[in-house]
This record gives structure tokens, sequence and C-alpha cells, in this order.
């Protein structure tokens, strides 16, 4: 397995956001080696900080695994960049919503 030793090589956007007063829902996905791999996670924490824990899907791990790199290390990467505040927002308006406020005049 490859270790990532260049992490500026993934990029980690953020599509949803489901805010709450201590925990939040995440979901969106990261780049890597032309590899865009969606994941799902919960932000939480006030005292000592904030903390992420993300996962992703058995597939998304075996196709890291297929481009050399151990999803463990991958994952501790997206979670230090999304607490350090290295990512994109791009929010996926769903089509629910989008009906929903529709129907708010």
């Amino acid at each position: 397995m490859n270790h990532i030793d260049d992490v500026s090589k993934v990029k980690v956007c953020i599509t949803r956001i489901d805010a709450g007063d201590v925990t939040s829902m995440l979901s969106g996905y990261f780049t890597l080696n032309g590899e865009r791999i969606r994941f799902k996670g919960i932000a939480f924490g006030r005292i000592g900080g904030q903390n992420i824990y993300v996962k992703i899907s058995k597939n998304a791990e075996s196709a890291l695994r297929n481009i050399g790199y151990d999803p463990e290390d991958i994952l501790v990467v997206i979670e230090r960049k999304i607490v350090e505040g290295e990512f994109e927002i791009r929010i996926e308006e769903s089509k629910k919503r989008k009906r929903d406020y529709g129907n708010n005049k």
C-alpha cells in the first residue's frame, strides 16, 4: 500500500450539512488520483474542540486499495482536512427541498 505523502493530492468537497446544536451530519466526496469517492460523516464537539468521523462504503474502500492506498490512512487525511477547514462547500439542493421551498409562498 502507498502511504499518502502529499496530502494536497486529496481534495474534499462537502455537499450536504444537517446542522444541530452539538452534532452535524455531513456528506460529500473527495478526489484522489482522478477517483471521486463519496463519504458520510458526523461532526461533533465542544469541549476539546471539533471532532469528525467519516466513513465510506466497502466498494470505495476496495477502489482505494486498487489504486494502492490504505483506506484508513485516507480517512484520517479527510477528517483532518475537515477539522482544519481545508474543503469546499457545494451544497446540492435536493428535489424534495426545491419542491418544499416552492410551496412556502
